[in-house]
């Protein structure tokens, strides 16, 4: 799509690029127009980057990892150069994902596209029934933060975790 990233391929994860996430990323580039979006678990900005291409009111990042929030602004400036990059609504919040939120909601604020993309959370069948837990309990979060009539997206690159177990954590986490 034109959009350029830098890939730690060495010491990212995996790959240092999720490639699989790229359809995804050009659908939310695609409704981003005017809205505003929350990236959680931003990693490189790969959906950021996409999101301000399609020309977004503005992003909010929140990931755990330093080095991938310098990554994600990092990106951000090989496609946003210059004063283009200093004139965009955005911010990064360093820290636990689910802290972040909390506060988030305890300042009542809401965003038209919440992005919940975590890290693998269940690297085997034993880890797979706390991975449905925390699914639920950051898709709960991340629907609080949703505004009404937005967009929440959820994935998951949890092996162990079915499509159809996931469908339901996400399902209880936002009837919850």
């Amino acid at each position: 799509g034109g959009l350029k990233f830098e890939v730690d391929i060495l010491k990212g994860q995996k790959t240092g690029f999720y490639l699989d996430q790229r359809e995804n990323r050009k659908r939310i580039g695609e409704m981003a127009r005017g809205k505003s979006v929350l990236n959680v678990f931003s990693y490189t900005g790969g959906f950021t980057v996409y999101a301000f291409n399609g020309k977004c009111a503005g992003v909010v990042e929140i990931d755990s990892n330093r080095f991938a929030l310098e990554a994600a602004k990092n990106n951000l400036k090989l496609n946003f150069p210059g004063d283009e990059f200093s004139s965009l609504d955005y911010q990064q919040m360093y820290g636990d994902a689910f802290k972040l939120l909390a506060e988030l909601e305890k300042e009542h604020k809401k965003f038209d596209i919440v992005i919940l993309d975590p890290p693998a959370v269940a690297k085997n069948k034993a880890h797979k029934k706390n991975a449905l837990l925390a699914y639920t309990r950051v898709v709960k979060a991340g629907a609080r933060r949703t505004q009404e009539g937005g967009v929440l997206f959820a994935a998951s690159c949890s092996a162990p975790v079915e499509a159809r177990e996931f469908y339901h954590a996400v399902d209880l986490g936002i009837k919850s």
